[in-house]
């Protein structure tokens, strides 16, 4: 069925048709004693591409069958990762490899079920689902996968390693914004959808409760709508059933883009869904209805305003007169009512709350993320500049006001935080907790500014207001503490945890009391609750690791250690100081004082006892293992062997099997490391597969056994560069421009990071 797009470009037209539907069925893989990892981000701030995790085979090299490919040449699961090489948990029998659960609820919809095809012939079998270590799926998850056909009972969720005898991966049906198979089509057809008996219905499917990508004058729409006999629906709200219940029945579906409309995939042919966009180039959507074969108009709905959203987070401004003529003209209201709405005298006011979303959003993107949408650095002083400015123009908003606040306050600026606050009339604040918050925030500021008896009295009346919050009981009962009065601290935080309100804060300042009233033993106790609350806090996890060990309890201590090291990007002393821990008490099959050197060779590259231990393990063979693959060869003469090897190696990379050989140039080099010409390809392999630092510790090899080498000198200061090793990256380019003066080659990439980074 032909969609209709109204108010958009020809190119945008035409960039909404650039994706492929076919009749094609997936193949399956088979994988005999496959590693199935759960995935953890290797990008900070992205958690949908680029994850470490996957399938590996029985050699350790990651299956390609079990990549989540997306468009634009992304992949949810990273398609370069160093072997896996850890003890697995347990082992499984047979499985079936569903992929990774996406905690986000439209990419799980959209890409944690396009192997759900294969569900029709392997229903029995159970489904491996990764999550980012999380042992169980959310209740929302397991009830679309229930509707879909798969038995919960089926379904295994991986967070760390399993391994499995007989593992099925069936390929993906879907690519993001990109591809669809008929099998993913297929898919959602076969789910047994009970009808509700209710007659046909008119439904807006809201976005209201949605902090991100908010639209301003939604709220002013619904109640037109409502007014016009709509139903005004909140999916997140409802069950799975229910949700799919509303786009499987005989229902008119209108809403906002979003996620909640890809709930269309339960639909039958010819369901009536309009969208209002946000923008003019969302293909993913045009993509599914199509698929689905929706009765679908897409109608450009936003106010084009010199302060443009940004396509992901928004914020949108509604051109509420524009919808309302669309639809009527649509016949899907009973009047037009556009006249008035534009006349109405909030237009002005939503278009200044539109520019104070628009200020909030950005002093987010500035707090949290490197550059702004405009390509601006990050900068605090920017973000509250931004945030303030947000005030200005709507003070009507306590998450605007408490963001505010709260970035002056990490600035270290109270004065400022204060003149924030003290801008906020509260009267215009009917709800409680509204005032609670902004009471909890001026508690905050006073006790930044050691006024400990106004913080005091600022956070009762944030508990009179909201007496709930565990927030706010926590501050109590810390500024008690910092008046000292310490009995009436604690009895405030044995309240919280029996009135079972207790976070990590109420046992890290509990902790804190009992150390100061020498009760040690529950003070180490109470601290290693915290930090398993919170293990990614500095301070909590710091208190709980001295404790542990003031007691002797140092297997506990490098527990907690490992854990920290493991999710945090943390400092040199930190690192130094594990690694202390694991030689004092023994490092076994050393996989975390490889962990812990290869934190200190990227943090500090110019120690040498680093280098030089974290080589030798390299050369040991323990973080790139043998391979047995070749023992064909064992009979010749060890060097022989090594260029048996290397041959091997190449005529691996003539297969497109990279990993292969890697794995055997590292076993020639580790029988013959002095064979110059073999480590050389193997800095390149590693190069070409993106294993950069492994590519430098080698390539520093090659430079200590030749220092009279320009070209090792060369290919030393490109994995510098390519790790951000840019001062140490120039002093090698130059060391191999001085050597060999008249290479071109050299010459020009000298020139060029010189051009990249300036020459200080």
């Amino acid at each position: 069925m032909p969609q209709k797009f109204i108010g958009f470009s020809e190119s945008a037209k035409q960039y909404n048709c650039l994706y492929g539907i076919s009749d094609t069925i997936p193949g399956i893989s088979k994988i005999q004693n496959a590693l199935v990892a759960g995935v953890r981000p290797t990008v900070p701030g992205r958690k949908l591409d680029m994850l470490a995790g996957g399938v590996f085979d029985a050699s350790g090299h990651l299956v390609e069958a079990s990549l989540q490919p997306r468009s634009d040449e992304h992949n949810a699961i990273a398609p370069i990762q160093p072997p896996e090489r850890r003890t697995p948990q347990r082992t499984i029998e047979k499985a079936i490899f569903g992929g990774v659960a996406f905690d986000h609820f439209g990419h799980f919809l959209l890409e944690s079920t396009a192997r759900l095809w294969a569900l029709s012939e392997y229903k029995d079998y159970s489904w491996i689902f990764l999550t980012t270590g999380q042992e169980k799926l959310p209740d929302y998850q397991v009830g679309f996968l229930e509707i879909l056909g798969l038995n919960k009972e089926k379904i295994i969720v991986v967070g760390d390693l399993i391994s499995v005898n007989e593992l099925f991966i069936p390929h993906t049906s879907f690519t993001y914004h990109h591809y669809a198979s008929s099998a993913y089509r297929d898919t959602f057809r076969r789910a047994q959808i009970p009808d509700s008996g209710r007659a046909q219905r008119r439904i807006f499917i809201s976005r209201k409760n949605m902090k991100i990508a908010m639209t301003i004058g939604e709220s002013d729409l619904e109640n037109v709508l409502s007014d016009d006999g709509w139903e005004i629906v909140y999916p997140e709200l409802l069950s799975p059933l229910e949700q799919v219940q509303i786009f499987h029945e005989d229902n008119i579906i209108l809403g906002l883009q979003g996620s909640a409309m890809h709930l269309s995939l339960f639909a039958p042919p010819g369901r009536k869904v309009i969208h209002l966009c946000r923008g003019q180039g969302y293909r993913g959507y045009y993509l599914l209805d199509d698929l689905m074969d929706a009765d679908a108009i897409y109608f450009d709905s936003m106010v084009k305003t010199e302060l443009p959203s940004k396509p992901i987070a928004g914020p949108f401004l509604l051109d509420i007169g524009a919808a309302l003529s669309f639809l009527f003209e649509q016949g899907l209201i009973k009047k037009n009512l556009s006249s008035s709405i534009n006349a109405y005298e909030n237009s002005k006011k939503r278009l200044l709350e539109y520019e104070a979303w628009w200020h909030y959003t950005e002093s987010q993107i500035r707090q949290h993320h490197n550059q702004t949408h405009e390509g601006l650095p990050a900068n605090l002083e920017m973000a509250i500049d931004s945030a303030e400015k947000a005030v200005k123009l709507y003070d009507g908003s306590t998450e605007i006001i408490s963001h505010a606040a709260a970035l002056a306050l990490k600035q270290g600026s109270s004065k400022r935080a204060l003149s924030i606050l003290d801008g906020v009339d509260l009267t215009c604040f009917s709800d409680d907790k509204d005032k609670a918050i902004l009471f909890y925030f001026r508690s905050l500021t006073e006790e930044q500014m050691e006024q400990y008896d106004l913080s005091l009295s600022a956070v009762q009346e944030a508990r009179r207001f909201d007496d709930k919050n565990p927030l706010y009981a926590n501050q109590e009962a810390k500024i008690l503490y910092r008046l000292n009065r310490y009995s009436e601290s604690e009895r405030c935080l044995y309240k919280i945890i029996d009135n079972n309100m207790q976070t990590y804060e109420t046992y890290y300042i509990l902790s804190i009391i009992l150390s100061e009233t020498k009760r040690n033993k529950e003070a180490v106790n109470l601290s290693v609750m915290a930090f398993n609350l919170n293990n990614t806090d500095i301070g909590i996890y710091r208190r709980a690791l001295y404790l542990l060990m003031e007691e002797g309890r140092f297997e506990d201590a490098r527990n907690i250690g490992r854990q920290f090291c493991e999710i945090n990007p943390i400092r040199e002393d930190i690192i130094e100081e594990l690694l202390s821990i694991e030689d004092e008490l023994g490092d076994v099959d050393e996989k975390y004082t490889i962990l812990y050197l290869e934190k200190l060779y990227t943090i500090n590259p110019y120690k040498l006892p680093i280098y030089n231990r974290l080589y030798d393990i390299y050369k040991k063979n323990n973080t790139i293992p043998r391979i047995d693959g070749n023992s064909k060869f064992i009979s010749a003469g060890v060097s022989d062997y090594a260029i048996m090897l290397y041959d091997y190696s190449q005529q691996m990379i003539s297969k497109g099997k990279d990993l292969d050989a890697i794995f055997s140039a590292t076993e020639a080099v580790n029988l013959d490391p002095n064979n110059e010409t073999i480590l050389l390809y193997l800095v390149g392999l590693h190069i070409k597969c993106g294993n950069i630092l492994i590519a430098n510790v080698l390539s520093s090899k090659l430079v200590e056994m030749y220092p009279s080498s320009g070209f090792y000198y060369y290919v030393l200061s490109l994995s510098e560069f390519k790790i951000g090793q840019e001062k140490k990256s120039i002093k090698s380019a130059k060391m191999a421009k001085d050597i060999l003066p008249e290479n071109e080659v050299i010459k020009n990439h000298y020139d060029e990071i010189i051009k990249i980074v300036g020459d200080n």
